[in-house]
């Protein structure tokens, strides 16, 4: 073992090269025992970085290996770690006060809060506590508002990767290889889409997803530029009445899009001011060419004087839902409903979307934009090498987060990083960028222009490849950033160690869940402070997840089963549960 530093003050050149001995021998034997009980450590060299040994103030400070941060710190083995050094200082330091650090944290820094018993709570680390009475869309028909869960909370979440256009080959691929009859672009989706995000959901929570979620061939726009009325249609109330709105809405002119072209900005709004008895609508009924499921997505405009309580109805087959959509906030794009099943054909009773001006709000403004049923296949295109514009051929929910943006009116300074140079450095740098424009000018980011979402969350979900002899797993991983353009802090002042709490309770669950349901020897590797771009960019906690190898056979054994992918997304929904009602101080179940 050898120090790349060391400083030792107050001592005779004698003195320090026993001291120096001893340290080595010292952090020698602790790495020893570290590496036989958490083998994660067992494929590093673990070396010191610097120590410094103070006389005058009668202080120790040893900034220990970074592979040490892939230890799941608790306030047990932190006591251990520190008594073991204690104990084996020589009689003379005995007395001296110990400090051991990773990455400029000291060890019990990394003990996230909700595991502190003795340790005091570090208040920096949890986000404000705002006072949002109802998240972005609340579903007024829902027989019960969920407690003790994520009520009222706004999570960004994405999996990994999407069919994507390489330019260096002009055409269309995906990101990853295919193995053992997956690809890692639409394999988490199968854990994100049909478990986790419901789960989210059902716990009261709204997720944003920068992919289309619906796995509908289908796609219907219907639109207040749409020129059949009985498509679109308007009544007017006794007082109010419809009328043009100010300023570019969406209108949906051309088949195929390309770069920087924007859908809503090609067409109109309609707005309407708010009364307590209402009596205007505008209704949005679509063709359905065959019946169905199909995500219900509605687009409206933020104004100075925007109600909160916007009232939306969805007619479908099994009846009417309500909502009361915040026009305050997510301003043209494609706000998310519900899922529903429609008739196939035309029939406004059960196959419509209405808004009222109806409102508590008396004097408001609500608008009107276009509304959209099913996902459908993409419609973003490139110049393939038959030298015509070609769209993915894809449905859009397999596609990459870029082309799902640019349809969803993001700008291009979101989706178009590399300005049409590469779009698969696109596609991971364009997700962060998403979760700071959906929280900007919200209470969690008041600095920046956005959406206005007070996101509180952030993760990406990601498999890895790598392999093993026999019958072992490559297992789990958790990456998070402390640190952002030397900023310890969000732009919110709340630390970003945050992350690091996050994906370890977590990355926790998730063993915990799996070894006890599958497999008692599943590898927990390692909880990495790295500077991974998806895991830097954004202003809120954030991690990605590495759940397991998709190139291991045995790690996919295990991951190609529809239980495993339900638990491990109950793992994860339990985790983030746990790291939300640890930041709010509250219950959860």
């Amino acid at each position: 073992l050898s120090f790349l530093l060391y400083s030792i003050q107050g001592f005779s050149l004698q003195e320090e090269t026993l001291l120096q001995l001893s340290f080595d021998s010292i952090f020698t034997s602790l790495y020893n025992n570290l590496k036989r009980e958490y083998p994660i450590l067992q494929a590093n060299k673990l070396k010191n970085d610097s120590f410094l040994i103070n006389n005058e103030k009668k202080e120790i400070n040893v900034f220990v290996s970074k592979y040490l941060e892939s230890i799941p710190f608790r306030e047990e083995n932190t006591k251990s770690i520190y008594d073991f050094v204690k104990n084996n200082l020589p009689h003379g330091l005995k007395s001296y006060d110990v400090n051991l650090y990773i990455n400029g944290y000291e060890l019990s820094d990394l003990i996230p809060n909700i595991y502190r018993d003795e340790l005091e709570i570090d208040k920096e680390r949890k986000g404000k506590k705002w006072n949002i009475s109802r998240s972005i869309v609340h579903n007024n028909s829902r027989p019960y508002n969920p407690i003790k869960g994520f009520r009222n909370s706004h999570i960004a979440l994405w999996a990994s990767h999407g069919w994507y256009f390489e330019k260096s080959e002009n055409r269309w691929i995906w990101q990853r290889p295919r193995l053992f009859q997956i690809v890692e672009d639409t394999y988490t989706l199968g854990y994100v889409l049909p478990y986790l995000t419901p789960m989210l959901e059902n716990s009261g929570a709204y997720v944003f997803l920068p992919r289309e979620r619906d796995f509908q061939r289908y796609e219907i726009i219907v639109d207040n530029d749409n020129k059949e009325d009985y498509f679109y249609k308007e009544r007017n109330g006794e007082k109010f009445h419809w009328e043009d709105g100010d300023s570019t809405g969406f209108a949906n002119l051309k088949e195929i899009y390309t770069d920087g072209e924007n859908p809503f900005t090609m067409g109109s709004y309609r707005q309407i001011t708010t009364e307590k008895k209402g009596g205007a609508t505008a209704t949005w009924c679509a063709q359905f060419p065959e019946a169905g499921e199909y995500a219900v997505y509605v687009s409206y405009h933020t104004l100075p004087n925007s109600s909160s309580q916007a009232l939306y109805t969805v007619h479908h087959a099994g009846g009417s839902t309500e909502f009361i959509v915040n026009q305050k906030q997510g301003e043209k794009t494609w706000i998310y409903l519900g899922t529903f099943f429609f008739e196939r054909g035309y029939n406004p009773q059960k196959g419509s979307v209405t808004l009222s001006n109806k409102s508590k709000q008396n004097g408001k403004i609500v608008t009107a934009d276009a509304v959209k049923f099913g996902g459908g296949y993409g419609n973003i295109g490139r110049i393939g090498n038959d030298s015509t514009l070609q769209t993915s051929g894809k449905r859009r929910y397999l596609e990459g987060a870029r082309y799902w943006l640019q349809w969803a009116g993001y700008p291009d300074t979101i989706y178009n990083r590399n300005l049409s140079g590469n779009e698969y450095k696109d596609d991971y740098m364009c997700r962060p960028y998403w979760v700071n424009n959906l929280l900007g000018g919200s209470v969690r980011n008041l600095d920046s222009k956005g959406k206005r979402i007070p996101i509180e969350l952030a993760m990406g979900f990601h498999t890895d490849a790598g392999q093993t002899i026999k019958d072992s797993v490559i297992g789990t991983m958790c990456i998070y950033m402390s640190e952002s353009e030397g900023k310890r802090n969000f732009q919110n002042e709340q630390r970003r160690i945050a992350s690091r709490d996050m994906a370890d309770i977590v990355q926790s669950q998730i063993i915990s869940d799996i070894t006890t349901l599958y497999r008692d020897n599943w590898t927990r590797r390692k909880l990495t402070d790295q500077s991974y771009f998806e895991a830097r960019v954004p202003e809120v906690p954030t991690f990605l997840l590495e759940l397991l190898s998709h190139q291991n056979f045995t790690d996919m054994k295990y991951g190609l089963d529809p239980n495993f992918r339900f638990h491990v997304s109950r793992a994860i929904y339990k985790g983030l549960l746990k790291f939300l009602a640890s930041q709010h101080n509250e219950e959860y179940v």
